[in-house]
């Protein structure tokens, strides 16, 4: 039988999402707007769980969406959202890191054409050149 919560959120909840939402805007005006409309829709009387879930619809981020089940699942089910939050940014870091890993990995796939068509002939020029110009004077002087 699982643990739900009846009533209201943790007035510590409401106030994190309300500090958030007001420092989010120096960052992300888009998203502390969304984090703001939310707030609103849940002073106006709609759950917290209406209102993260059409903020993550509204959004139409994936990570929006994720964040907004992570939040429910913890007030439905009574667990940590602190303990929840910090699996969600951790599992985020390392999805991110994937992601750059694997864009480097294409850019040195891409550099190979401009190498090949710009440095190394201008290597092969500053390498050969003063031989090929000794060479050649060399043949003409003589």
């Amino acid at each position: 039988m699982s643990r739900q919560t009846v009533g209201p959120p943790p007035p510590g909840v409401i106030m994190a999402w309300n500090i958030v939402s007001d420092e989010i805007h120096h960052v992300s005006e888009v998203l502390g707007a969304a984090m703001d409309l939310s707030n609103f829709e849940i002073h106006l009387g709609a759950s917290r769980t209406e209102a993260m879930r059409s903020m993550a619809l509204r959004t139409g981020a994936d990570q929006m969406s994720s964040l907004a089940a992570i939040l429910v699942q913890s007030e439905r089910f009574g667990t940590s959202v602190a303990l929840a939050l910090k699996e969600f940014a951790s599992s985020m870091r390392e999805e991110r890191r994937m992601i750059a890993e694997e864009n480097a990995e294409k850019m040195a796939v891409k550099l190979v054409v401009p190498m090949v068509l710009c440095i190394f002939p201008a290597v092969i020029i500053v390498t050969i050149g003063p031989a090929a110009i000794n060479i050649i004077s060399t043949l003409v002087v003589q």
